[in-house]
């Protein structure tokens, strides 16, 4: 091979200062081009974020200006999508994670938690007492001509503790499942409850108020009549309207808005129907409430301007159902809860 054991060593020795000088440039060169590829993989994640806060704007502004399509009219593939996001909603397995993960919750949050407990104890506790006192006051002004102030007022705050039991309840729940449990199909159930409580309120109220002996018979003086028309009323709305509505805003909320263009909107037309057949019921002319309003010299205006109240409270829902379907979804859903909240 022409080389002898000092040459070997100096060979050596030259091309392993050549490898190690090797090293040192180029081991410069990798970190540099590493620190480049994690630059060049930031500005990409950061640039997918924009276009996805760009497409999310781009659908926030056209789902959320009044009269513009929120959706495509409604076709046949809109079914199996709120097949899907029926089946999204009801999935067993997402439930029994929430079970697991608002446990752990409870737990850091304890001492919030057991403030609600009580606030919901107290008012089931109160519940069935302030009824009593309600019956006692009613049957004590039965012969009377005219309610004293004192006992009415006394007798609305308790109809109004009763009333608020399950606005209160239903808050609670959802705000226990708004909370971040990374599960976004629960906190968009969570969101939808807590929007849908303050709905509850008027009718809850008025059901308490025209129970027997209650705030409308012992103390406003309202016919047994009208009474038992608004009673066989309200179960319409609070077994269909009441759900319905639930749902359309739990397809709202971020967690389910991919099926909201399908399934919210199959169950907002549902209680806008629900809440074209109420409100008929309680403006025909032939019904119960508007003969006692027509025959009540103190609210006969109102009776009389039936020709408006008709159309605003009944064939406003029923225009809006048709709106629904052709896609003018969002508009369609903000005059119905204005609707709801004026009407109650």
């Amino acid at each position: 091979d022409g080389f002898d054991q000092d040459d070997r060593a100096q060979l050596e020795t030259v091309i392993r200062g050549l490898l190690q000088a090797q090293h040192a440039g180029l081991f410069p060169l990798i970190t540099e081009l590493n620190r480049y590829s994690d630059d060049l993989n930031a500005v990409e994640f950061a640039s997918e974020r924009l276009a996805a806060s760009v497409r999310d704007y781009g659908r926030f502004i056209d789902e959320h200006i009044l009269w513009v399509r929120s959706a495509a009219p409604l076709a046949l593939g809109d079914l199996g999508l709120a097949a899907r996001g029926f089946g999204v909603l009801l999935s067993p397995s997402t439930w029994a994670a929430a079970t697991v993960a608002l446990g752990v919750e409870v737990e850091r949050r304890l001492v919030s938690v057991a403030w609600a407990g009580l606030a919901l104890l107290l008012l089931a506790l109160l519940r069935p007492l302030s009824r009593r006192q309600i019956r006692t006051a009613g049957e004590r002004l039965a012969t009377r001509r005219m309610a004293p102030i004192g006992p009415t007022l006394v007798v609305t705050l308790l109809t109004l503790v009763r009333a608020s039991f399950w606005p209160v309840l239903v808050w609670v729940a959802g705000w226990m499942l708004s909370w971040p449990l990374a599960m976004p199909v629960v906190a968009a159930v969570g969101t939808g409850l807590m929007r849908l409580a303050p709905v509850l309120v008027p009718m809850l109220l008025l059901g308490e108020v025209c129970r027997p002996m209650g705030l409308a018979e012992a103390h406003l003086r309202w016919s047994n009549e009208v009474l038992r028309a608004v009673r066989r009323h309200l179960w319409l709305w609070h077994v269909f309207v009441v759900p319905a509505l639930g749902l359309t805003l739990v397809f709202d909320a971020p967690g389910l808005a991919e099926f909201d263009a399908a399934a919210g909107r199959f169950a907002l037309m549902v209680a806008l129907v629900g809440l074209t057949v109420v409100a008929h019921r309680f403006t025909r002319s032939e019904g119960a409430v508007m003969r006692a309003l027509r025959s009540d010299t103190s609210a006969r205006f109102v009776g009389r301007m039936q020709w408006i109240w008709f159309p605003l409270t009944g064939l406003l829902p029923a225009a809006l159902v048709v709106a629904v379907a052709l896609g003018f979804q969002y508009g369609s859903m903000q005059v119905g809860l204005g609707l709801v909240h004026s009407v109650t």
